[in-house]
């Protein structure tokens, strides 16, 4: 709608500028420039736009260098996996540190990398690798990891969900905004003001 009106309205400005011999502004020349390229700011306001949602798909793609994503809520969904995972795997008597190798390597990392574990995780191997606490216990404790990461993850995700409309709704409104203050009513002011100067034919 901002489109077709530049491309109907700038033209009609100079025309009126001209009737009553009024100076056109340098600033004027700009907005003709984008009204010629019309097209080109249309590509570019859709990118302007739609930039929080190319931001969000931007960093949900990113991994640092051993595979771990910088999402939160996939890594929550991840490490809601691994503890699952243990949890199954100590429930048939799989040895701790085999137990916790799996659990990290099944979110994609290198079994070394355990500081991608959940830190409730983490407490659980340790207490259960020290003899601390039982392995019922410890199944029992990693299921209640899991659910709390998978629901962790949900929240996460739906505070993506409203950050991209606010952001959107944002962005389209200082764009579409900025285009009709700078381009279609800043030349009508102007054109007003010049209008009032004429004088009366006595």
């Amino acid at each position: 709608a901002v489109g077709y009106a530049i491309h109907t309205l700038v033209p009609q400005y100079r025309t009126n500028l001209e009737s009553i011999h009024a100076r056109t502004p340098a600033w004027f020349e700009a907005i003709e420039f984008l009204h010629q390229h019309l097209l080109v700011w249309a590509g570019l306001a859709v990118v302007l736009c739609l930039s929080p949602i190319f931001y969000l798909v931007w960093r949900r793609g990113r991994y640092d260098p051993l595979g771990w994503p910088a999402d939160p809520a996939y890594r929550s969904r991840l490490q809601a996996h691994a503890a699952a995972l243990a949890a199954k795997a100590i429930a048939t008597n799989t040895p701790a540190s085999i137990a916790k190798s799996l659990a990290v390597r099944a979110m994609g990392v290198p079994a070394e990398a355990t500081r991608n574990l959940d830190t409730a995780s983490q407490a659980v191997f340790d207490l259960l690798e020290r003899g601390v606490l039982e392995p019922s216990k410890a199944v029992s404790m990693h299921q209640d990891v899991a659910s709390y990461l998978l629901d962790r993850s949900e929240a996460q995700i739906d505070s993506q969900v409203r950050w991209i409309t606010y952001s959107v709704t944002i962005s389209v409104s200082l764009v579409v905004g900025l285009t009709y203050l700078l381009v279609l009513y800043l030349p009508w002011l102007y054109l007003l003001d010049q209008l009032k100067q004429i004088q009366n034919i006595r």
